[in-house]
C-alpha cells in the first residue's frame, strides 16, 4: 500500500499546480486589464514633457492638446500622438500615463528635429541660368513657428520672397500668415512664322511686388476655415527687340500695361490627414473660392471656385501612395 501512494503523489501535485495555475491566471490578466481601465474616466493631474531640447514645454502641451483637469479618454493618448507626429517637429514621439495622486499624469516624450536648413537651388536651359538660396526654419523661437526666407538671381525671372506663419496663435486653434515678394521678369515673345522662329521678337520686363495674409481656425483639429487677402503690383518697365547678328536692340510698343491685382479668397476643407515618419495617412476635402474686384483693390475682375480631394494611404509599413483629385471652375473675361 505503502508503495501505491507514493506513486500517486506525483500526478497529484502536478494536477494541483495546474488547477492553480488555471485559477490565478485568469485572476492575473483581469487585474491588470482592470488596471489599464482604472485610467479611462480619471482626470489627468499632471502633464510632464520629456527630451525637448529646442521646443518649449508650452508648446508640446499645446500641440498635443492634452491639459490638467481634462478627462483622460479611451483615445485621448492615440490624439495626442497623432497631432505630435503630424506637427512635422518631432523625429519620435511616446505618450503614456501613470498613476499621479487621485488622478493620472500624462508623459510626453519627444525628440526635436533639427528646426533649421539653408537650401541652395540651381537651374540651367537655353534661355535661362539660375542660382538661389532658400532658409527654412520650421521651430521658430522654439515655438512651433515658420519661416522662410529666399531669393533668386536668374537671367529671365529673378526675386525674393518671406513668409512667416503661425500655426497656433496664442496656443489655440487659430493660425494666420503673412508673406510677400517681389519679382522681376523678362517675358519673351516669338513668331513661329519667321526664320529664326527661336529668336524672339519681343521682350518685355516686368516688375511686380506684393504681399498676402491669411487667417484661419481649425474647428476641433479637423475642420477648417480660411479667408485670404493678397494683392500684387505688376508694372511693366519697358519693351523692346533684342538685338541681332545684323541689328541693335530697339525700343518696342508696350506688350501690356501695368495692373494691380487684389483677391479675396476664402475656403473650407474637412482635413483628416496624420503623418507619422514622413508617412501621410486619411482624407482631406476642401472647397475654395477666390474673388478679384475692386473692394479688393483690383483693376481685374475674376472669380474662381475648385475642389480639391487627396487621401493617403499606407502599406509595407513605412511606405505612402498618395492620390488626389482636383476640379475648378471661373469667370476670366
Amino acid at each position: 500500500m505503502r508503495t501505491i501512494g507514493l506513486s500517486l503523489r506525483g500526478p497529484v501535485r502536478a494536477v494541483t499546480a495546474t488547477v492553480l495555475v488555471l485559477l490565478v491566471l485568469p485572476a492575473i490578466v483581469i487585474v491588470l486589464t482592470a488596471k489599464r481601465a482604472w485610467a479611462v474616466g480619471e482626470t489627468i493631474t499632471d502633464v510632464r514633457i520629456l527630451g525637448n531640447q529646442r521646443t518649449e514645454q508650452d508648446t508640446v502641451r499645446s500641440i498635443a492638446g492634452v491639459k490638467i483637469g481634462q478627462t483622460l479618454e479611451t483615445d485621448t493618448l492615440d490624439l495626442a500622438r497623432e497631432r505630435l507626429n503630424s506637427a512635422g517637429l518631432f523625429a519620435d514621439v511616446n505618450v503614456w500615463w501613470e498613476q499621479n495622486g487621485e488622478g493620472v499624469r500624462v508623459n510626453i516624450a519627444v525628440k526635436d528635429k533639427f528646426p533649421w536648413a539653408p537650401v541652395p537651388t540651381a537651374s540651367w536651359s537655353s534661355n535661362n541660368r539660375a542660382i538661389g538660396l532658400v532658409f527654412v526654419d520650421g521651430n521658430l523661437f522654439g515655438r512651433g513657428k515658420q519661416l522662410v526666407a529666399g531669393g533668386r538671381l536668374a537671367d529671365v525671372d529673378s526675386g525674393a520672397l518671406l513668409a512667416y506663419r503661425d500655426p497656433a496663435l496664442f496656443g489655440g486653434w487659430a493660425y494666420w500668415q503673412l508673406q510677400g515678394n517681389v519679382q522681376r521678369q523678362v517675358l519673351p515673345e516669338y513668331n513661329a512664322s519667321f526664320d529664326f522662329a527661336d529668336t524672339p521678337i519681343r521682350e518685355t520686363h516686368l516688375t511686380s511686388y506684393g504681399f498676402e495674409t491669411v487667417f484661419g481656425i481649425a474647428w476641433f483639429r479637423r475642420l477648417k476655415t480660411q479667408i485670404s487677402w493678397g494683392m500684387q503690383q505688376y508694372n511693366v518697365d519697358h519693351s523692346d527687340v533684342p538685338a541681332t547678328d545684323t541689328t541693335a536692340e530697339m525700343p518696342a510698343p508696350k506688350a501690356t500695361q501695368s495692373e494691380t491685382v487684389g483677391v479675396g479668397k476664402a475656403s473650407l476643407s474637412f482635413d483628416f490627414r496624420a503623418r507619422e515618419f514622413a508617412v501621410m495617412t486619411g482624407a482631406a476635402l476642401t472647397a475654395y473660392f477666390d474673388l478679384a474686384a475692386p473692394g479688393f483693390g483690383s483693376d481685374l475682375r475674376y472669380w474662381r471656385s475648385a475642389v480639391n480631394f487627396e487621401r493617403g494611404v499606407k502599406f509595407f509599413r513605412a511606405h505612402n501612395f498618395v492620390y488626389s483629385a482636383y476640379a475648378a471652375t471661373g469667370n476670366n473675361p
